[in-house]
Order: structure tokens, then C-alpha cells, then sequence
């Protein structure tokens, strides 16, 4: 698995669909953390394999933030098309 290091760039990602969500704040901001920690730990969501790997070593409740994220976030890429 490719991680990140100091002179690795961290891709930015956008988080308008978390933003446009109707959540709490405070959900809002989990689900936030959990894509920037996915991104600077340098997982590609695309790679499963990776992305299982990333997830198999986080806290139940931390995954869930994470896979409801990404749920959010490919429904927003879905409805810009």
C-alpha cells in the first residue's frame, strides 16, 4: 500500500457533498476527518483492496464515519454528472 510522506503532496478532495448533506455539524465534521485521514494516509478509495486494508485497521465507529462518507460523497460525483 502507497503511503504518504513528508514530500508526497496530499491530493485535495472535495467535500461540498458532506457540506450540502442534511446532517448535524458535528457529523459533518467526523465524516470530514475520516476522508482527510483517508487522503494523508495516501489510500486511493478507488482501490479496494486498499481501501479494505485502511478500514480493517480503524475502529468500528470509525469506519462507519468513513463508509458513510464515501457513500455521501459518490452520491454527490453521481449527481454532477
Amino acid at each position: 500500500m502507497k503511503t504518504q510522506n513528508a514530500l508526497t503532496p496530499v491530493r485535495q478532495v472535495d467535500l461540498a457533498a458532506i457540506d450540502r448533506a442534511d446532517l448535524q455539524p458535528r457529523t459533518k465534521y467526523k465524516y470530514k476527518r475520516e476522508i482527510t485521514n483517508l487522503v494523508q494516509a495516501g489510500v486511493n478509495p478507488f482501490d479496494m483492496e486498499a481501501l479494505a486494508d485502511y478500514a480493517d485497521r480503524l475502529k468500528s465507529s470509525r469506519k462507519s464515519f468513513l463508509k458513510s462518507a464515501l457513500r455521501i460523497l459518490s452520491a454527490g460525483e453521481e449527481m454532477r454528472l
